[in-house]
């Protein structure tokens, strides 16, 4: 009798632990892509939201860039860089030839380099997380998911996508007529794709989701031991140079033209050189030349801690034009140049950033120096970018990703997106060398 009792009790508690296990919630999946820091940063700041206000959700990131084959990964990375870097011209026209592509297929999920990324093992693993619901915030990432839908796959599942760029182009508006809610960051972009067609109900202007520790506040006891911790001199004017994780940008000649715009005043550069072996080296050998008034910090990658606080003491800020990172930079409130030099979505950034006021932008590096000049010796300059910083990043409401997440939406049916008005657009790369590639594409599809 007593063995029987043990038996139906160990029925009972294995029959409740697999009623427990078939209740509780499934994870949410990020899904990034590491080109770059941006679209990974961005997942992050949507998990650390999630874990932040929203106790015991399960939440695991993908980075969609492994499931690329490993022999083609690394030249890649190596191409975009040395595209980007050294021909951002090319790379421009790149960009917008891709763009006419997602005008042109039936469906996003159809874009050429979508394969790259071997669906059949994203899918692979997604099914063996069993999703309640994917965010994207890489395209890539986006087109794959949309890919799968088309394949018959997740058409329960709501998926939403983070626009991590200020990019208003019709590849982009089409992506929330395919899943079920685009995050973009800012109402321009917003409005101007409901006015192409796309349904209000699937476009919400919340603002980039960033890494929390940005919107900390430090103490000034705490920011002056943290100079005292990299000997950092309180009287200097500080200027911090990012170039992102690659270092991007011509170091020696910007750390030049900001010497010679300030030659009487006392100032140190704070160079983060990321990867960029070429920058340490070379900064190295100009910091031997330079007279006492004048210094050099020279970092490599450096910890994100690390980088808000070099944020937080300097008295002026250049870095490239991003989609993130400018809207890190905007919450310090620091005079901000920006460098327009990489071409693509960060030419498009750059337009933007310029336009509304929230920095200067320049494609001339050897001009940071004078620009740099001209918002440090004119307060009036100055408190115009700050003040346009402070309204714009009063409109950011990046914490309503995660309150979509958890409201529990529902997934929406797919809409055409070739309806949408292209008449915004930016125009397609001329020439016969393009001409040619539409063709052989046109041949091979």
């Amino acid at each position: 009798m007593t063995t029987l009792i043990r038996k139906i009790f160990f029925l009972f508690v294995l029959a409740l632990s697999l009623l427990s296990a078939a209740w509780a919630e499934s994870p949410i999946v990020l899904i990034h892509g590491s080109v770059g820091m941006g679209h990974t940063a961005a997942a992050n700041g949507i998990r650390d939201d999630l874990k932040a206000r929203y106790p015991g959700v399960e939440v695991i990131e993908i980075d969609l860039r492994e499931f690329m084959n490993p022999i083609t990964k690394g030249p890649s990375n190596l191409a975009y860089d040395f595209v980007t870097q050294k021909f951002p011209n090319f790379y421009d026209e790149i960009f917008r030839d891709y763009m006419s592509v997602g005008r042109e297929v039936e469906s996003i999920g159809d874009m050429p380099t979508m394969s790259q990324f071997r669906p059949k093992l994203v899918l692979k693993r997604l099914q063996e997380i069993h999703p309640q619901l994917i965010v994207s915030t890489f395209p890539g990432a986006t087109e794959v998911l949309i890919h799968l839908r088309d394949e018959g796959y997740f058409r329960n599942i709501p998926i939403g996508w983070v626009h991590t760029d200020l990019v208003d182009e019709t590849y982009f508006a089409r992506m929330p007529m395919q899943v079920d809610m685009a995050f973009v960051a800012t109402p321009e972009i917003r409005d101007s794709w409901i006015k192409r067609g796309v349904p209000a109900d699937r476009v919400m202007a919340t603002g980039m989701p960033l890494n929390p520790k940005v919107f900390n506040t430090v103490s000034d006891a705490d920011l002056e031991n943290f100079k005292l911790a990299k000997n950092l001199d309180p009287t200097a004017k500080t200027i911090l140079l990012s170039g992102g994780s690659n270092g991007v940008g011509n170091f020696p000649l910007m750390v030049k033209a900001i010497f010679n715009a300030f030659p009487n005043e006392k100032v140190q550069v704070v160079a983060i050189c990321g990867r960029n072996v070429g920058h340490i080296k070379n900064l190295g050998e100009l910091a031997k030349k330079l007279p006492a008034n004048q210094t050099i910090f020279i970092e490599p990658l450096v910890k994100q801690d690390e980088l808000f606080n070099y944020m937080r003491v300097s008295d002026a800020i250049i870095s490239k034009t991003g989609g993130l990172t400018p809207m890190e930079l905007f919450y310090r409130k620091k005079p901000l140049v920006l460098l327009d030099i990489n071409g693509g979505q960060e030419k498009y950034n750059a337009d933007f950033f310029s336009k509304v006021g929230l920095a200067r932008v320049l494609t001339d590096q050897s001009k940071v120096g004078a620009e740099l000049h001209s918002l440090l010796a004119n307060k009036e300059n100055a408190s115009k970018l700050v003040d346009r910083q402070l309204q714009f990043c009063g409109e950011q409401c990046p914490t309503r990703i995660a309150d979509w997440i958890m409201s529990k939406p529902h997934a929406l049916k797919a809409l055409d997106g070739k309806t949408l008005d292209m008449s915004p657009d930016y125009q397609q790369p001329g020439g016969i060398f393009w001409k040619c590639v539409r063709a052989l594409r046109k041949f091979a599809l």
